[in-house]
């Protein structure tokens, strides 16, 4: 047997034992990785152990430990400047309550708290910046909302009001305490306001024109001779069925806006019942308020309230129209 070939087998096989157990080594998990984790999880008094026996172990590794240990010093720098700052904006009157919402926030994304007590004290501070921050934004709402009526703005008026609804709807979707079945419900009726809001919008130009020549046409026919009173009657009685057309087709809008809003009073009972929350720091008293207006107040106000303005101001005007042709007939 010659030796050469058997020489050349046992090299290739030792090469391949050799790339085997040079792959296996290669595929072991970093040591460092483990303080990645401990890291990652903010246990960085463990992390900073576990580097300690690591350069002890491996001291020519030193400079990757080390700069392992630099990311900690960084983060908790970084993690106790965001608290200190937190705990600023808390104690100053001055500071608006978004910023207070930012900085918790950033707390929460990158440095979630994984002590009780700090849990705790973020979650109270959140939903208390949360609150105030809702609440100023609500009352400028129902504020600005009032005004438009006040100007005859009746549909910019209900859409403002619409844009309320987002007012924690964030945190209503999340709640794990209220079953899906609820928040959906209540969720829908909301939709129905919005869907409504867009109907009136389609449906405005025909609405006020309907009005309109309704009050021409009184006009004209109180004042017309007795060549026109056949002409104008009839016009008149056109005027006044499609003037009757959009007002049924308001008022049944009107009815769905206030039965979504009452069913959004009911669901708000329901939610109490299910998570045992009794504030009304929440989306389901802040949108039927949008929807119905707030019970303390007297005048009109919500979508509810836009709507009902405007069906006052297009009877004011039709009822303004009678008033001059009755007037004319007098002075006749």
């Amino acid at each position: 047997m010659r030796k050469g070939p058997v020489r050349s087998v046992l090299v290739l096989l030792l090469l391949i034992i050799s790339a085997a157990s040079a792959w296996s080594l290669g595929g072991r998990e970093n040591p460092l990785s483990q303080a990645d984790r401990l890291i990652a999880a903010q246990k960085y008094d463990e992390a900073i152990v576990y580097l300690s026996e690591f350069i002890k172990a491996n001291p020519d590794r030193f400079d990757e430990a080390q700069a392992k240990l630099r990311q900690i010093s960084k983060l908790r720098l970084s993690y106790n400047q965001t608290y200190f700052a937190l705990i600023d904006a808390l104690k100053d009157e001055t500071s608006s309550e978004e910023s207070k919402l930012a900085l918790i926030e950033k707390i929460l994304i990158e440095y979630p708290p994984t002590n009780p007590t700090e849990r705790a004290f973020i979650a109270q501070a959140y939903d208390l910046a949360l609150f105030t921050t809702n609440k100023v934004k609500f009352d400028a709402i129902m504020r600005d909302g009032r005004a438009l009526i006040d100007g005859s703005r009746f549909l910019e008026a209900a859409k403002l009001y619409e844009t309320g609804f987002e007012l924690y709807q964030l945190q209503f979707r999340q709640l794990a305490e209220v079953s899906n079945e609820l928040k959906e419900n209540s969720l829908s009726y909301v939709q129905a306001v919005s869907a409504s809001i867009q109907y009136i919008e389609t449906g405005k130009d025909a609405f006020q024109a309907a009005f309109s020549a309704l009050a021409a046409a009184y006009e004209r026919y109180a004042v017309a001779g007795a060549a026109e009173t056949a002409a104008a009657e009839a016009a008149y009685a056109s005027a006044l069925e499609k003037a009757r057309a959009q007002a049924l087709d308001q008022f049944s809008t009107r009815r769905a806006i206030l039965e979504a809003g009452r069913a959004l009073v009911a669901n708000f009972e329901s939610y109490k019942a299910e998570s045992g929350n009794m504030t009304e720091s929440s989306f389901l008293p802040f949108a039927y308020r949008l929807v119905l207006g707030r019970p303390t107040e007297e005048q009109l106000e919500g979508v509810l309230g836009a709507l009902d303005a405007e069906w006052a101001f297009a009877l004011g005007q039709a009822q303004a129209s009678a008033d001059k042709g009755l007037a004319s007939l007098t002075a006749s």
